[in-house]
């Protein structure tokens, strides 16, 4: 946002279960963020085995264009997108009466909108308001999805397309852990080559979380607590009646912690 200023922009396809980086794509910042959400879109059938089993994409406001609306639809695919524009938003709220608002938190509220047309080739697509509450007057913004209003009401939407910002958070919270802040070149091809490796190694860490930590004492721990004392905890590997068996120091506290109600590992 700063004239003359020069830099990268980062598009990631995330797993929303597993938080799994799924595609990753950076770009110069003249490149619109926009225009690569079908670049992401295939990257990611590429790795799932097909466009079919994506299931469910939420994306931000910045692909909620019309014409991304309707490639979606013209694929049958299952969508939450926030809206581009906010002038809709309001304009769709000023058809909504007071009664019909939904509290989601303290600081939003949700209703059922009009459904919008997209194209005369598909009907309307289902739109759901969120308003927030600012000093200066509410905010509006709106959600496309192709969910239908029998499974889901507008605050299940709304709690719903948040889950995607809730990853979102939980990157930035967790990027001090593989020290992403700290670039060590300012090629962009280092840089491309540095985020690739990254996104690999912490699909690792999350596999390894969910499959070996999963079920233990530290099941909850954070990345950085992860990356920085869980695995420099020292350990040595034995060799026992033709098994191999992999030796933990006994009294670290971590150690305690994973080990308790375990006997398939040795500790020394």
């Amino acid at each position: 946002g700063h004239r003359g200023k020069k830099g990268y922009q980062l598009n990631l396809g995330i797993c929303s279960n597993t938080a799994e980086c799924l595609a990753l794509m950076l770009d110069q910042a003249s490149v619109p963020p926009g225009d690569r959400f079908w670049d992401i879109l295939y990257s990611i059938a590429e790795v799932v085995g097909g466009f079919e089993r994506i299931g469910l994409i939420r994306a931000d406001a910045i692909h909620g264009t019309k014409d991304n609306l309707l490639m979606l639809l013209d694929r049958n695919a299952s969508f939450l997108i926030k809206g581009r524009d906010s002038r809709t938003a309001r304009n769709l709220a000023k058809e909504i009466p007071s009664y019909q608002w939904e509290s989601m938190d303290i600081l939003h509220e949700v209703a059922e909108a009009k459904p919008l047309s997209v194209s005369t080739r598909h009907p309307p697509v289902r739109t759901v308001l969120v308003k927030t509450k600012k000093e200066k007057g509410p905010e509006y913004s709106h959600l496309y999805t192709t969910t239908s209003k029998y499974n889901k009401e507008p605050v299940e939407i709304a709690h719903q397309y948040n889950g995607r910002q809730i990853i979102e958070a939980e990157i930035k919270a967790e990027r001090n852990g593989p020290q992403l802040n700290h670039l060590r070149t300012r090629s962009f091809y280092g840089i491309y080559s540095f985020m690739i490796h990254l996104a690999l190694s912490m699909n690792l860490v999350l596999k390894f979380r969910h499959t070996v930590l999963e079920g233990t004492a530290l099941q909850g721990l954070g990345l950085k607590e992860l990356t920085t004392r869980f695995m420099n905890i020292p350990a040595k590997i034995e060799k026992r009646n033709g098994a191999l068996l992999l030796g933990f120091p006994q009294r670290h506290p971590l150690v305690k912690q994973f080990f308790k109600g375990k006997s398939q590992f040795a500790i020394f």
